[in-house]
């Protein structure tokens, strides 16, 4: 099925050694028509090897890469190789975990190949949107996708259902333009804190007082830092359409520059909600300490976006995390991308500046109408 001595071996347990490298690994090997050899699969998890999100996962670009091979890819497998096809087609694609397996996070590997595909797409994923580990869907609709807009792309999204662990059963459905290529960003400013937003909300057997009390906690702690003087947003609700009883907060902040930062917690019966709020809120004033333009979390997702763009990105951070250097790791292992890190001029309390010369990928497969272009 595959020219072995052509796969470019991957070893997964470096580093942050979790599904990180999995998925953005095959993305980048179909985007790119580059066979894989992916070992020690998440072998620096308890539970090394492919599971359920994971191999939906893989099995969806496999899809998306028409006439792509991939072997290895079963439950707890710790290896695995992956052999592109020549087109990334657009269309209807559907994934489903059957467990409470994030659907953020199959979205996070195939929406890169469908920005590339000939002709639109429809994801309809179904699984985990609220859970601990990824982030919630309420983050990914609101500040993955302002940031993506940056590289001039984006997507349509209906959140139809929210699924909470352990029991899953949420569907988000995802509308994908393709386009002709990313432009480079230039990301050095924070600006001034100009809107913030604190969304909350609860499921099942769980009361609206809840979603209230972790939305409240979270301004409460925004204001006291002092790092928030504008109005604060808050909103907290039931949702109408969910499986299975869960809460989740994220919050949203805009900036005078265009930065839209985000921090989120997932509710827990073993926590109280205040505490929850409050974790959310300490997520995101640890970002703002260092005057980044993108959130911890954010840090990693811009990497491939950078790495794909045309042109040299600048992007500030705080102190890079290790799915940062993870992700840097492998866009360097698999492309022709040039990462640098300095150190912000104003010291910043360790905030950096990555800077990435990308490699300008083009999409051919599609027409100028298509991509939205003039």
């Amino acid at each position: 099925m595959s020219r072995r001595k052509d796969f470019l071996d991957i070893d997964g347990s470096v580093m942050e050694g979790g599904g990180q490298i999995l998925r953005m690994s095959v993305c980048l090997s179909a985007l790119l028509r580059r066979p894989i050899r992916i070992i020690k699969i998440r072998g620096q998890r308890a539970k090394p090897g492919l599971q359920a999100q994971h191999l939906n996962g893989i099995r969806l670009v496999g899809d998306i890469s028409s006439g792509s091979a991939l072997n290895g890819a079963a439950k707890d497998s710790l290896e695995i190789d992956f052999t592109p096809g020549e087109t990334l087609r657009g269309g209807s694609y559907e994934a489903d975990t059957k467990t409470a397996g994030s659907t953020c996070l199959l979205a996070q590997v195939s929406l890169p190949c469908l920005l590339f595909a000939d002709r639109e797409s429809r994801l309809d994923l179904r699984g985990g949107t609220d859970a601990k580990m990824a982030p919630p869907v309420g983050y990914y609709v609101s500040v993955f996708r302002a940031n993506l807009n940056k590289f001039g792309a984006d997507f349509d999204f209906e959140v139809a259902r929210k699924g909470y662990f352990p029991r899953g059963g949420g569907q988000l459905i995802l509308t994908v333009p393709p386009v002709r290529s990313l432009r480079p960003v230039t990301m050095t400013e924070m600006g001034d804190i100009t809107k913030v937003t604190v969304t909350a909300s609860v499921a099942g057997s769980l009361p609206v007082k809840v979603a209230q009390e972790m939305a409240d906690s979270a301004k409460e702690t925004l204001k006291r830092a002092g790092w928030v003087t504008c109005d604060i947003a808050v909103e907290a609700y039931k949702e109408e359409r969910a499986t299975g009883s869960g809460s989740s907060v994220w919050i949203v902040c805009e900036t005078s520059t265009g930065c839209v930062l985000g921090a989120s917690q997932a509710g827990s019966n073993k926590e109280k909600p205040r505490l929850t709020g409050e974790a959310a809120a300490r997520e995101l004033l640890d970002s703002l300490e260092h005057r980044p333009c993108v959130d911890a979390h954010m840090q990693d997702q811009m990497v491939i976006l950078m790495a794909l763009a045309g042109g040299r990105s600048r992007v500030r951070t705080g102190p890079l995390t290790l799915h940062t250097e993870t992700a840097i790791h492998i866009a360097r292992a698999t492309s022709a991308a040039e990462f640098r890190v300095e150190k912000a001029d104003d010291g910043g309390g360790g905030a950096v500046i990555i800077e990435c010369d990308g490699i300008g990928l083009e999409n051919r497969g599609i027409s100028t109408s298509a991509s939205g272009d003039d």
